[in-house]
């Protein structure tokens, strides 16, 4: 999971950046924050399986089934 390659795609296609509302209710103020969101290694794998399965079934073989 933490080879160069692997490490790169997962920052750049397998993280998301959230805003979340947070109110202070002693205070009553309301604060956006910024959540980093990254993909567990078990969702990176199935992702790269699913596409790479959608890509063979759209590709030469026309079978247009996934595997």
């Amino acid at each position: 999971m933490l080879s160069p390659a692997t490490l790169l795609e997962l920052i750049r296609h397998f993280t998301v950046f959230e805003k979340v509302c947070r109110q202070d209710l002693k205070t009553g103020l309301t604060t956006v924050e910024t959540v980093k969101k990254i993909a567990a290694y078990h969702q990176f794998c199935a992702v790269k399986k699913a596409v790479k399965s959608t890509l063979y079934a759209t590709g030469a073989n026309e079978s247009y089934k996934g595997t």
